[in-house]
């Protein structure tokens, strides 16, 4: 199996694990999520850049990476936007920050941005 693929997949049973969103995870799905139906998350592959680099071989293949995923989360209906999606986020990066299989898999893990699209509200899609 790819790497990526592995810490893909581990990125979706991390937060099955959450039991907001457990049964509820998928990995790249290729349709946005319906808000309304289930509070519900998908993990994106975004894109990928890789260097090989034989004099800095830590792991024997001298190819690093560094993989951009995309974690996509579906609300409630009847849920406070802001706050469900705050609170979301905090379990969200707690469970990432405290997965001792996904840390073994990747050297680092960085926040890159968070986007807020709310279907309906001003700027979001209807």
């Amino acid at each position: 199996m790819h790497h990526r693929s592995k810490i893909r997949q581990r990125l979706v049973a991390v937060l099955d694990a959450i039991p907001d969103l457990t049964g509820n995870v998928e990995a790249s799905r290729r349709f946005p999520l319906e808000r309304g139906f289930t509070m519900a998350a998908t993990v994106q592959t975004l894109d990928e850049a890789s260097s090989l680099d034989i004099e800095d071989d830590e792991d024997g293949d001298g190819l690093h990476r560094t993989v951009r995923f995309q974690i996509i989360v579906s609300l409630k209906d009847g849920d406070d936007p802001d706050t469900a999606l705050d609170d979301l986020s905090e379990k969200l990066e707690a469970a990432i920050e405290a997965d001792e299989v996904l840390q073994g898999l990747v050297h680092s893990i960085r926040l890159d941005s968070t986007r807020f699209d709310i279907p309906g509200a001003d700027g979001g899609e209807d």
